[in-house]
């Protein structure tokens, strides 16, 4: 199956993929974020090129459509099944060995905040981090990617496992768009510009040489443009990525280039079905690309259709279940081996 820049081009530039950070989503607790919610984003950054520029949100870049992120639709955000992670609990293991990268710059003390890092490919770039020092660090790196109109200062929620990620001595990371970038927040999402990426190889650099991390529990997920973004993350950098969890994200090539093609790689897929679609872009189809892409690999793949439409699910409370049991190099799958667990939501296959 294959889906290229030059079919659906045109359908790209037309729209805009809401986030729980921008437009009319609702996160979980109802409250309404904006997406000129105030914060450091509108510090200075550096473009692709190096030089400085405004973190202020693309105006271009505003949310056509009237998403929400329907708890009702899909569930709540408590299993009522299993027992939640033990944050004391030893990492699990898995196969081969992460390569991970050096950082190129000066790296920033680690704490919870807005935090400056320096990829030598584009110049200084920024996350908003969220980690306790007092942990002594170690855990799971987890980054997150919200969709056009999103914030990474209002992101706090994306996962719903902020508390159980920092308590292991993990963080959650969740990056500033470029605004060379363009409509969209990534580079990816209509290019081949690897600029997000160098910016995820410093964050990993960085944070292995400071306070350390669970180089097997490096992980990424998004939404919409922020999910098509983490599924090229998890191929392109699948000396690293254990496994990531779009969010109605995929990708348009089975042939999407690998810094480690083969590496088997995990992946839990969200999408909202057939009437997943903005501007005619199909999410359903790009997310059927990305776990053949996955599973040509020798990955393993859950499929979760919810069939609510282009929607930031409330079943994403079990990425992070799903994270933990897919350490780096998993083969075979847990879930293939001794079943799928009962906290799956039951439209997953």
């Amino acid at each position: 199956m294959r889906l290229t820049l030059g079919t659906i081009g045109l359908s790209l530039a037309l729209f805009a993929c809401g986030d729980d950070g921008g437009g009319a989503d609702t996160d979980t607790d109802g409250a309404s974020d904006s997406a000129s919610t105030g914060d450091s984003q509108g510090s200075s950054q550096s473009d692709s090129n190096g030089s400085a520029s405004s973190t202020s949100a693309d105006p271009s870049a505003s949310d056509s459509l009237s998403d929400s992120d329907s708890d009702d639709a899909t569930g709540t955000d408590e299993s009522g099944t299993d027992p939640t992670i033990d944050p004391t609990a030893d990492p699990t293991g898995g196969g081969d060995e992460p390569v991970l990268p050096a950082a190129d710059g000066a790296c920033p003390e680690f704490t919870t905040g807005d935090l400056d890092f320096q990829p030598g490919e584009t110049g200084p770039r920024r996350a908003r981090v969220y980690f306790d020092p007092s942990t002594g660090g170690g855990g799971p790196l987890v980054f997150w990617f919200h969709g056009t109109g999103g914030n990474a200062g209002s992101s706090e929620d994306a996962l719903d496992d902020l508390d159980a990620i920092v308590a292991m001595g993990g963080m959650l990371v969740m990056p500033y768009a470029d605004p060379a970038a363009g409509q969209f927040p990534w580079h990816l999402v209509l290019s081949q510009n690897e600029a997000d990426l160098h910016l995820m190889d410093e964050i990993v650099g960085c944070a292995a040489a400071g306070p350390g991390i669970d180089a097997r529990h490096i992980h990424a997920a998004g939404f919409s443009a922020g999910g098509l973004h983490a599924s090229q993350a998890g191929i392109r950098r699948a000396s690293y990525i254990a496994s990531t969890v779009p969010i109605s994200g995929g990708i348009y090539d089975i042939n999407t280039p690998s810094d480690a093609p083969d590496q088997v790689i995990s992946s839990m897929i969200f999408h909202g079905g057939a009437s997943d679609n903005v501007a005619g872009l199909a999410f359903s189809e790009s997310s059927e690309v990305f776990r053949a892409a996955v599973e040509a690999r020798g990955g393993y793949t859950l499929m979760c259709n919810h069939n609510n439409g282009h929607q930031y699910t409330s079943d994403r409370h079990v990425a992070f279940d799903f994270m933990m049991a897919h350490p780096f190099g998993t083969d075979p799958s847990p879930f293939e081996s001794e079943g799928v667990p009962s906290w799956v939501p039951d439209y997953c296959e």
